[in-house]
């Protein structure tokens, strides 16, 4: 492929030259195509052949498996519908991957368990890469002297038999020795059948795609050499465009694998789907992006404060809220008008058990607020005026993050704490604040509710501001120690020491933890590690009651600890399996933690003063810490 892109960079205005890249296209194009042309059998081959073995009950299903395991994998008994579940093996037969499956003997039962398992044995079956069916040769095969055998297969077994389906006739040593068919096998007997699956293999030298990814690529590619192809000759600088996107999806590129093109052509793709571009645009004219991004996520926030959970069945059900919203939130030109909730509610009436049966009796009109004042009587839009309590408060949650890289060595390389100040005010009047914190000048980076007073935190650190009423979030931070030896860096409260050995499909590891707080105890710890594509399952053992837990579908284990106490030191032991020959597991823990009562930046309310109402306010503040840490091996 970058031969044609060579040929075809440079001046190819003459025909002949054309035609010379149009050859090398076409043969590209059929290669990819020849090899997208394989059922996808480098994939199976890859994840490994799922094989199905069904029947009826009693068939010598779970011997068969036991037989192909050459140890006693499953229960084998007289007794009809013993097996009721699906069970499943990796296995190696004839050189190729091969996950095996004994499913529950399929017949009508009134027993419950019995039941689903049959129809998940049926599912299997449908699903299956390659189905094998085993019946009782005594059973299923008739004699007579006119038609010689014949295959009498029940109804409920012949329903799921395909094209390819293989049957396996078993059990031949309860027929009469003269009159045995000689495609059958006797299980406890031990014939040899392996050749039923090997026959069918083919070994060829041609290179197979393995990946699913790999695949999309190649369709890709294939798609924009199809498209250079249909391009007329005058259209050179289209052709040219066409071959360079087939060589961004090839691998044979210096960009960066998020290269824009890919985002531009589903944007494309996106606004060809739509009768109005105007449907996926929400921004016209040279505006910034972030504009319109913090303008969503200000709307959003206003559906949080509205509904709680935000779902497709929420906002089907109170439409006619949103569209108010939105009608209040933008102008006729699309610029962001009200945004604040606080004055948003006394336009637009949240939704309410009572609003929804007035209006439905086609009284809505006794639901709206029965204020003494107009919704924008306040001079204030963030708050409303006559707000009254009992009981004056202003409380305030500080909860701050680590992220932070800590390399093999236990040295942390990179940390940064950010942090954010949630508050819920519930003061009588127009309380005008002055807010002072113990250590502002270690917080950078700062934003601000709109009631903040830019100018006098620029020139004082301090938070001058008249608050919303109810809960807002008051400024958010990214927290910097002032100390020049630490380099501007948190230390991780916490030691991991790991060790990780992989082999021949599968590995083992160890890992010890231990806190470095001395008097706080560390919450809902979760020490993560992915373990590579192919891996099928680990096995753990653990200290202090600690669980462990492996997720199929992420391939991640996973090391849960309720509690992380100071004094002791936790271990993990283990192993894991692998379907692939080299795993490659994630070469970094990611240990996820919380603090509660804690903040790394000690920040602490250090005084708060109110004027403009004749109240002594009580003030509250708690802090919280969360960590998300990548610690290497």
């Amino acid at each position: 492929m970058n031969k044609v892109w060579y040929t075809f960079i440079g001046p190819c205005h003459k025909q002949a030259e054309l035609h010379v890249a149009k050859e090398r296209v076409l043969r590209l194009r059929d290669t990819i195509a020849h090899h997208l042309d394989d059922k996808r059998k480098g994939e199976i081959m890859r994840s490994g052949i799922r094989l199905a073995i069904f029947g009826p009950p009693n068939a010598g299903k779970s011997s068969l498996l036991n037989f192909l395991a050459q140890r006693e994998a499953a229960i084998v008994t007289p007794v009809p519908g013993t097996t009721r579940d699906i069970l499943e093996l990796s296995l190696d037969i004839g050189g190729l991957p091969v996950i095996v499956a004994d499913t529950a003997g399929l017949r009508s039962t009134d027993d419950i368990v019995e039941k689903i398992g049959v129809e998940r044995a049926r599912k299997l079956v449908d699903s299956s890469d390659v189905s094998l069916c085993v019946l009782p040769a005594h059973e299923v095969l008739v004699y007579s002297a006119e038609h010689g055998w014949e295959l009498r297969i029940p109804p409920s077994i012949s329903s799921l038999l395909k094209d390819d389906t293989l049957i396996l006739l078993n059990k031949i040593d309860l027929l009469p020795p003269d009159s045995r068919p000689s495609l059958s096998v006797s299980l406890p007997r031990g014939d040899v059948w392996y050749n039923l699956f090997t026959e069918g293999a083919s070994h060829t030298e041609e290179p197979l795609v393995t990946h699913a990814r790999h695949r999309a690529h190649l369709q890709s590619a294939l798609q924009h050499l199809d498209e250079f192809l249909e391009i007329p000759p005058e259209d050179v600088v289209l052709a040219a465009e066409e071959l360079r996107r087939a060589i961004a999806q090839s691998g044979f590129h210096s960009f960066p694998p998020a290269y824009p093109l890919l985002h531009i052509d589903a944007l494309n793709n996106a606004l060809a789907s739509v009768a109005h571009p105007d449907d996926v645009d929400p921004v016209l004219g040279d505006v910034d992006p972030m504009y319109a991004f913090a303008f969503l996520q200000t709307f959003l926030d206003i559906l949080h404060e509205y509904f709680g959970h935000i779902s497709a069945e929420t906002l089907k059900e109170n439409f006619d809220v949103v569209y108010q919203l939105l009608e209040e939130t933008l102008d006729s030109g699309g610029h962001p008008l009200t945004t604040s909730p606080n004055a948003l509610r006394d336009i637009v009436i949240p939704p309410s058990l009572l609003n929804k049966v007035l209006s439905v009796a086609g009284v809505s009109g006794l639901a709206t607020s029965s204020a003494n004042s107009h919704p924008f009587a306040s001079p204030i839009p963030w708050r409303k005026v006559g707000v009254r309590y009992n009981n004056n408060e202003i409380l305030f949650d500080v909860i701050e993050t680590l992220d932070a890289i800590v390399n093999k060595n236990g040295t942390t390389t990179v940390s940064s704490v950010w942090g954010r100040v949630e508050s819920n005010c519930k003061l009588s009047g127009t309380p005008d604040l002055l807010l002072t914190f113990s250590n502002a000048s270690t917080l950078h980076d700062c934003s601000f509710h709109p009631c903040v007073r830019l100018q006098r935190w620029a020139r004082d650190k301090v938070l001058s501001f008249v608050p919303p009423d109810g809960k807002f979030k008051l400024m958010e931070y990214r927290y910097a120690p002032v100390s020049a030896s630490s380099l501007n860096q948190v230390s991780v409260p916490f030691i991991l020491r790991p060790t990780v050995k992989v082999e021949e499909r599968g590995g083992s590891f160890e890992v010890a933890l231990s806190s470095r707080l001395t008097t706080r105890t560390m919450e809902n710890v979760y020490v993560e590690l992915y373990l590579g594509e192919g891996a099928t399952g680990a096995s753990c053992i653990t200290s202090h009651s600690t669980s462990w837990s492996f997720n199929p579908r992420t391939l991640t284990l996973i090391w849960e600890l309720k509690m992380l106490v100071p004094s002791a030191s936790y271990t993990l032991r283990g192993s894991f399996t692998s379907s692939v020959e080299t795993p490659r597991p994630s070469r970094a823990f990611r240990v996820r933690f919380e603090i509660p009562q804690h903040n790394f930046s000690a920040m602490r309310i250090e005084q708060l003063k109110l004027t403009g109402e004749n109240y002594k306010p009580y003030k509250g503040m708690r802090g919280n810490s969360f960590g998300d840490i990548e610690w290497r091996w």
